[in-house]
C-alpha cells in the first residue's frame, strides 16, 4: 500500500515512539510510507520512510497544531495523492478534512489520546476532538484508532461512532530495544524508582516523593529519579535540591531511555482514575517490563494488564497507595527482584511487541481501501 500519514508529532520526541513503532511496522510489511510532519527537511534520512516537512513557526501553546494544519493546507495540491489511503492525527482531522476529501481516497483518523491537559488548553482542544470524531461518525473518515477498549468505549458514548468502527492499538515495545542487561548489579541495598514521561501535577507525579521519603524512613533506603518536561518540572527541581536520593532530568532521546531504564528496579504508573488516564495504554508500562522493572502504581483500566502477578506488577488503590505500597516495597529482596526482573521480560516479549498493534492498523487500512474500492 501507499500510505501517507499526516502528524502533528516531531519523531524526535519520545511521545512520538508510537507513531514511529508504528510507522516502523508498516514499511518492514512492505508499505510504501511518507510521512508530513514538522520535523525539519533532512531529519528523517535514516529512517525508512520518506518524509515532507511542514516547518512550525509557533511555540505558542494551543497554536501549533493550527499553524500546521495552516501550512498543510497552503501545501496539499502539490503533496503526492497517488497513495492508497491517509492516516491523519485527530488534531489535524477538522481542519483537513475537506482538502483531503477532495482527494478521494479513504481517511483513517489516529487517537493517541483525548485532550490530556485539565487546565484552558484542555477545555480549547475537547471541541476539536469531537468534531474529528464526528467525520468518523458521520463517513467522511473511514474509522479511527484509539489505544484500548475503554478508549473505543469512550469514543462511542461522546461521540456517536460504532464500535466496528473503532481500531485498537494498545501501546507496545521494541523488545530488542528495551532489554534486561545481565551485568546490572542487581543488589537491592538501594531500590531505585523511575518515572518518565510528561511531568504534569495532574498525573500524580508529586506523591511520588513523598512515597519515597516514606519508604526510607521505613528503613528502605531507595532513590527516584523523574525524566520529562512538564508544569511540575521546576517544583520537583526545587525538591531535588539538597535532596541527594531524588533525581530530576530533562527529556532524554529514544535511543537513550534504554539504557537509563536497566539501571533502576521498579517503575512507576502514578497516573490518577480520574481524567483521561483510564482510557490510556501507556508505553512507559511497556518498557519498563521489557527492562526488567517492576512496576508500582495506581489501580485503574488505564495501567491494568492480563495475566500479570501482584508480585511484580503491584497495582493499589489511590487512597492507600503510600501504606500499601511500603508494604510491598519492604518485601522486595534480591530474589524477589530476579524473579519479577525476568517474569517481566518474559511477559513483554510474549504479550507487549508491536506486532499485534501493526496487524491491527494494517487491517484498519486493508478494510478502508477495499471498502472504497467496492464504492
Amino acid at each position: 500500500m501507499e500510505i501517507n500519514w499526516f502528524s502533528t508529532r516531531e519523531m524526535h520526541d519520545l511521545c512520538a515512539t508510537t507513531c514511529v513503532a508504528l510507522a516502523q511496522g508498516l514499511v518492514s510489511n512492505s508499505h510504501d510510507l511518507t510521512i508530513i510532519s514538522p520535523d525539519l527537511p533532512g531529519s528523517h534520512q535514516t529512517r525508512p520512510w520518506k518524509h515532507i516537512s511542514v516547518l512550525n513557526e509557533t511555540k505558542i501553546p494551543g497554536r501549533k497544531t493550527k499553524n500546521i494544519a495552516k501550512n498543510i493546507l497552503k501545501i496539499i495540491n502539490t503533496l503526492p495523492f497517488d497513495s492508497d489511503i491517509a492516516i491523519v492525527d485527530w488534531t489535524l482531522a477538522s481542519t483537513l478534512a475537506s482538502a483531503l476529501q477532495r482527494k478521494k481516497q479513504p481517511l483513517i483518523l489516529m487517537d493517541r489520546s483525548p485532550p490530556a491537559d485539565v487546565g484552558i488548553l484542555g477545555r480549547l482542544q475537547w471541541p476539536g476532538w469531537k468534531r474529528a470524531w464526528h467525520l468518523v461518525r458521520d463517513g467522511v473518515f473511514h474509522s479511527g484508532c484509539v489505544v484500548s477498549l475503554m478508549h473505543a468505549e469512550f469514543v462511542h458514548r461522546k461521540c456517536g461512532v460504532p464500535l466496528n468502527c473503532i481500531h485498537i492499538l494498545s501501546a507496545g515495545v521494541d523488545t530488542t530495544l528495551f532489554n534486561i542487561d545481565e551485568q546490572r548489579n542487581t543488589s537491592s541495598d538501594v531500590l531505585n524508582f523511575i518515572y518518565h514521561g510528561q511531568l504534569d501535577k495532574h498525573r500524580g507525579i508529586l506523591a511520588m516523593p513523598i512515597f519515597i521519603q516514606k519508604l526510607r524512613q521505613a528503613g528502605r533506603s531507595s532513590a527516584l529519579t523523574f525524566v520529562g518536561e512538564g508544569n511540575a518540572f521546576n517544583q520537583l527541581e526545587e525538591m531535588a535540591k539538597g535532596t541527594p536520593w531524588l533525581t530530576v532530568r530533562h527529556s532524554i532521546s529514544q535511543k537513550d531511555m534504554p539504557s537509563l531504564l536497566q539501571k533502576q528496579h521498579v517503575g512507576l504508573l502514578p497516573m490518577p482514575e480520574q481524567g483521561v488516564w483510564p482510557l490510556a495504554s501507556p508505553l512507559k508500562r511497556s518498557e519498563y517490563l521489557a527492562s526488567g522493572l517492576l512496576v508500582l502504581g495506581i489501580d485503574h483500566t488505564g495501567h491494568q494488564l492480563k495475566g500479570v502477578d501482584r508480585s511484580w506488577f503491584h497495582l493499589l488503590r489511590q487512597d492507600s497507595f503510600h501504606e500499601d505500597g511500603i508494604i510491598w516495597a519492604l518485601s522486595l529482596d534480591d530474589k524477589a527482584l530476579k524473579a519479577g526482573r525476568l517474569a517481566g521480560r518474559s511477559y513483554a516479549e510474549e504479550f507487549l511487541q508491536w506486532d499485534s498493534s501493526v496487524s491491527a492498523l494494517e487491517h484498519a487500512i486493508e478494510h478502508a481501501v477495499n471498502s472504497q474500492r467496492s464504492n
